[in-house]
């Protein structure tokens, strides 16, 4: 390796003499210059390029279909994506981010799972976007694109805000009481959301209740406990992006702005 390297957030310099102090990281970006915000902006742009194609080949197979609301499914396994490309990138990274990757990717492949099985189970277009299609008459299928794909594939993206913090602004320091917290957090929200999602599933697919409303189990606590379960879970994904990024605003994001 050599002998000089820059800081990530400061491109300070130090010589190889002092690696034992300070964790420091080399520039990885020769074509975009020596700028550490340079250095952060490429894998953004990368993400959310990676992002735009998803949703956009999804928009392919809704020609196919006559129905957007395959756009749903990509919505957790987007998250996802966007964390493996950026940590890949900054890899290694600090362990709380690399705890946040894995919470991210067992939260997105359970939501992708649940909501590709709903959509199967459905009959017709989701009523959101059928109202669009009516609306929108015979162009909708192509103005979808961006009306519905690429839209989505923007506000994702904006709401991962605690995952690019986490991911491309480490600090030195190991995890710590932020990071206890937010493991918690997130284990209990997951585990919420997990058993709410299945109970309405089991409930749906249940001809002679078709139409009625959930009361039991954790719906006799909450009228919508998966929600809660993802706010909560979300929560604790914040604050591991706070212990790792050093930064308060990771945690005001996706939980606060889906909210609004």
């Amino acid at each position: 390796q050599p002998s000089s390297f820059r800081t990530f957030r400061t491109g300070r310099h130090c010589s190889g003499a002092d690696k034992g102090v300070i964790a420091l990281r080399p520039c990885r970006i020769r074509l975009l210059g020596a700028c550490p915000l340079n250095a952060a902006f490429a894998p953004l742009v990368l993400s959310l390029s990676a992002l735009a194609a998803l949703f956009a080949g999804l928009w392919l197979v809704s020609l196919r279909t006559d129905d957007v609301g395959v756009v749903d499914i990509a919505w957790g396994p987007g998250f996802a994506l966007a964390a493996w490309i950026e940590w890949l990138w900054a890899s290694p990274g600090h362990p709380s981010s690399t705890l946040l990757l894995l919470a991210v990717s067992l939260w997105a492949a359970r939501l992708g799972v649940h909501l590709f099985q709903r959509h199967r189970m459905s009959e017709r277009e989701d009523a959101r976007y059928a109202a669009m299609r009516a609306a929108d008459g015979p162009g909708f299928r192509w103005r979808s694109l961006g009306k519905v794909f690429l839209l989505q594939a923007a506000i994702l993206w904006a709401l991962a805000l605690p995952i690019h913090l986490a991911m491309l602004a480490p600090r030195v320091e190991g995890p710590g009481l932020l990071a206890l917290v937010g493991t918690l957090l997130f284990a209990a929200g997951f585990a919420l959301e997990a058993v709410a999602d299945a109970a309405l599933l089991r409930f749906r697919r249940d001809p002679e209740r078709r139409g009625g409303l959930l009361t039991s189990g954790v719906f006799a606590w909450s009228r919508h406990p998966n929600y809660f379960g993802e706010c909560l879970l979300w929560t604790g994904i914040g604050l591991l992006a706070w212990d790792a990024s050093g930064t308060p605003l990771a945690p005001v994001s996706y939980t606060h702005l889906r909210a609004h």
